[in-house]
């Protein structure tokens, strides 16, 4: 067979098309499936709850009042508000993405230490709380709880803090109020720049929860203080650092060297940064 036969352009064009028919399709196919299921199930990627029944009894050695916040339609949100004996004010907590106040609880340690009640809700379907989950469900709830907190406390008194998912929702707030400040623990630019960082094969307008945190922190007029750990592996710190461009000259970000996602709490570093925080600058 003369060569110039078997690199003709038909052979070569039939080879393409077998190639095409056989592998390229499937694979577009497989990735169309891919992106379906993505844009379908994104909820169980990105919110990971843990449900109790009503009845269930917390236990924190710290004094606490449980809430409960009808939102109508079957809707019930739970809240705890820790309190302590004289406080300076109240803090807002936002919490991550996974779990249930029965783990999220232990966490107002970090702020009761400075004399401030800690007030902090379940999202729709964690916890206690009830309810089908929505971008716009997840911002209108928060603010919601603030307006509520704002009748027991004077906004000068909030500080609203947030930490991962919760950083937007916070920041959210904070940017249609008028709290004391803002504090942010391992926050996102937004969810489309965290998944293109995790996912970068999959394309963005799958996101259904853009959560804007870049777009909210620019309407913040409160101090805000931004805390996050350098070997994050899920909020990379990169993600966090491209905030610092909203920042003013009454704002901060600290960089925990050596902290992960949801261990920052384990550096002295951390707790450091909290006393500056709550003994320096909420004292002024």
């Amino acid at each position: 067979m003369k060569l110039k036969q078997i690199f003709s352009f038909p052979a070569i064009f039939a080879a393409l098309r077998r190639v095409a028919r056989n592998i390229l399709l499937p694979l577009f196919i497989f990735y169309i499936i891919l992106c379906g299921v993505i844009f379908f199930v994104q909820e169980k990627i990105i919110f990971m709850p843990e449900e109790l029944p009503r009845d269930y009894e917390f236990e924190f050695h710290m004094p606490f009042e449980e809430m409960f916040f009808d939102r109508g339609e079957g809707v019930e949100l739970n809240a705890l508000l820790f309190q302590t004996e004289d406080p300076r004010g109240v803090v807002y907590f936002l919490h991550g993405n996974a779990d249930s106040l029965r783990e999220w609880g232990y966490s107002a340690e970090n702020f009761f230490q400075y004399d401030f009640d800690v007030f902090m809700p379940d999202y729709r379907g964690f916890g206690k709380s009830t309810g089908s989950l929505s971008e716009e469900a997840l911002l209108d709830d928060a603010l919601y709880l603030y307006e509520r907190l704002t009748e027991r406390y004077e906004e000068s008194e909030i500080i609203l803090c947030g930490y991962s998912l919760g950083t937007p929702i916070a920041t959210y707030v904070a940017s249609r109020t008028n709290p004391r400040m803002l504090i942010l623990e391992s926050p996102f630019y937004n969810m489309k720049d965290l998944a293109r960082r995790h996912y970068p094969y999959l394309p963005t307008f799958l996101v259904r929860y853009p959560l804007r945190t870049d777009q909210y922190i620019q309407e913040v007029d409160a101090p805000i203080r931004i805390l996050q750990g350098k070997d994050d592996e899920v909020v990379p710190y990169e993600t966090s650092a491209r905030l610092k461009k909203y920042l003013t000259e009454d704002d901060e970000f600290f960089t925990i060297p050596e902290g992960r996602h949801g261990n920052l709490f384990a550096f002295q570093n951390y707790h450091e940064i909290l006393e500056k925080i709550f003994t320096e600058h909420l004292s002024e």
